[in-house]
């Protein structure tokens, strides 16, 4: 079982809004960058 220790576990949420255009243009990226899914793209891009 693989258990996280404090120091790695998430414990933050970051909420973004988007209008339909951006969020099309993020799923867009998404769907190119060959990711699971966008939490994943965001996450990557940022880090």
């Amino acid at each position: 079982m693989n258990v996280k220790s404090d120091e790695e576990r998430k414990s933050k949420v970051l909420k973004v809004r988007l209008n339909d255009k951006e969020f099309a243009k993020l799923k867009q990226y998404t769907e190119e960058s060959g990711l699971r899914s966008m939490s994943e793209y965001i996450y990557n891009s940022i880090f």
